[in-house]
């Protein structure tokens, strides 16, 4: 989560009262329901795009991004984690095991 300034998006508006909440998904690169959206959405999304790293990023996964009305903005990747395989320690005795073999 990213706490933004308030006061930078007023001024972007130009001192309109303009809605600064937004909820988006980007699945592979693409914006879903991108008609539906604002236009401070697809510049954010265009802006995103240019980024090499971002670029390759929203290419390869898929991100929910929310700006709610606090101004800040969580980004959450939708794509599950890798499970991570983890095995379990060896145990280990210190007891010594007699391996000779009587014979009769």
């Amino acid at each position: 989560m990213l706490t933004m300034n308030k006061t930078d998006f007023d001024r972007a508006a130009g001192g309109k009262k303009l809605k600064h909440t937004f909820k988006i998904y980007i699945r592979f690169s693409k914006l879903e329901n991108a008609p539906k959206q604002s236009q401070l959405v697809k510049q954010l999304v265009t802006v995103l795009t240019e980024d090499e790293v971002t670029k390759k990023l929203l290419k390869e996964q898929e991100y929910y991004l929310v700006l709610n009305s606090n101004f800040q903005l969580t980004i959450k990747n939708c794509n599950p984690s890798p499970a991570k395989e983890e095995s379990a320690p060896e145990e280990s005795t210190s007891e010594t095991v007699d391996s000779t073999v009587d014979a009769e």
